[in-house]
């Protein structure tokens, strides 16, 4: 019979699911364990879990990629509301969801409000203490990939002149904010509120800093304390835990096949390697496609490793040495969205077996990052 169960058991196909006909009995066997898709109510097993808070809800994979960016919560990426059936159901009570209210704080409505830390602001020139971060956070571009970069600048000859130019820029347009570190002699660290790589390419004042950086007399590059550091939001790893510690197990592994081309292109010497970007992954079964153990051990270093796994709401890159050629560090960004591209679609079979010619070709549409490579002679390397 045409319409015979999927499974082959000789039973009638009463119901459809998955685009197949079911028996009742291997039904409710197939959709055990599994969610009803909020958009189509198909029970598929490719369906995805969208969580944020107490706020969870099902889509299936082919209404993955045809949800609207005000769907999603402009923080993490999680859905807000749904669109169906011509009519929206808000799942939160604004673009900010439940759970990034809670945890990260409305915009601020009153400037002495304690628990904001937009106003510990002890210093005129709004250089803040290391650990500070703003209240709330704002993000620029459509989720979920988020990129937020630490720059680090140090060896200047006048710092508080310098902070209050920047401040000048940064009261302009709310785009990073001044911090210090411990690691630097007397520097600066500008850091800025998560943006997609467009905004960083196209919209972000990267020139405008740059200029008053040097007019300071500060550097990066040519110190021994300076980095580029990029963190990713881990919602653009996938949208489920399973999925984001699988795209991190292959970004881990991606560093780890590839290596020594990866140092060269951070400009990094070995002992800063040594001290602030150690490799994470050191295999020890040789006989195995991945060592397993190893790498659960690699997502569990400290903060001193090449990726930095110890943030809560983000994955860091830390390998890049630090820079005031903006076309360097948009080159920066550009490789390491190749790589969580990379890490999202490949197979850690292929992740293994890859060339560094692999990883070159996968970069030619980013003008920044091919003339960058070809810069460090790094287009056509052997691993």
């Amino acid at each position: 019979m045409d319409n015979c169960c999927v499974l082959g058991c000789g039973a009638e196909g009463t119901d459809e699911c998955c685009g197949e006909l079911w028996c009742l009995v291997h039904l409710n066997n197939h959709q055990e364990g599994h969610e009803e898709c909020a958009y189509c109510q198909d029970f598929a097993p490719c369906a995805e879990w969208t969580a944020c808070g107490d706020d969870v809800v099902t889509i299936c994979e082919s209404h993955l990629v045809s949800r609207g960016s005000n769907d999603f919560c402009g923080q993490c990426g999680a859905l807000t509301s749904l669109h169906i059936n011509g009519y929206t159901h808000v799942m939160v009570e604004s673009y900010q969801c439940a759970f990034c209210r809670e945890s990260i704080g409305e915009p601020c409505q009153d400037s002495h409000d304690e628990d904001c830390q937009d106003d510990d602001d002890d210093t005129e020139d709004g250089l803040h203490e290391y650990d500070y971060t703003p209240c709330p956070l704002l993000f620029h571009g459509d989720p979920p990939r988020y990129y937020g970069v630490e720059l680090e600048v140090d060896d200047g000859n006048a710092r508080e002149d310098t902070c209050n130019t920047l401040m000048e820029i940064l009261n302009a347009q709310s785009l990073f904010y001044l911090k210090s570190d411990g690691s630097l002699n007397c520097g600066i660290e500008v850091v800025t509120h998560p943006c997609t790589l467009q905004y960083h390419e196209k919209e972000f004042p990267w020139e405008a800093i740059r200029r008053v950086l040097s007019s300071g007399r500060f550097k990066s590059h040519n110190t021994d304390t300076c980095g580029l550091h990029i963190h990713v939001s881990r919602k653009a790893l996938g949208f489920d835990h399973t999925q984001q510690d699988l795209t991190l197990s292959n970004l881990i592994l991606l560093y780890w096949k590839h290596w020594l081309s990866i140092v060269r292109f951070s400009r990094r010497k070995q002992s800063e390697i040594d001290t602030w970007c150690k490799l994470n992954y050191h295999p020890g079964v040789v006989d195995a496609l991945v060592d397993g153990q190893a790498l659960e051990v690699a997502k569990r270093l400290d903060k001193y490793a090449a990726i930095n796994t110890n943030h809560p709401d983000t994955i860091e890159f830390r390998i890049f040495k630090g820079t005031l050629h903006i076309p360097t560090l948009i080159a920066a960004l550009q490789f390491t969205d190749v790589l969580l591209d990379l890490a999202l679609t490949k197979s850690m079979t292929w992740i293994v077996n890859s060339t560094w010619n692999d990883i070159a070709q996968a970069c030619d549409a980013h003008h920044e990052l091919m003339q960058y490579l070809a810069e460090r002679d790094l287009l056509c390397v052997s691993s």
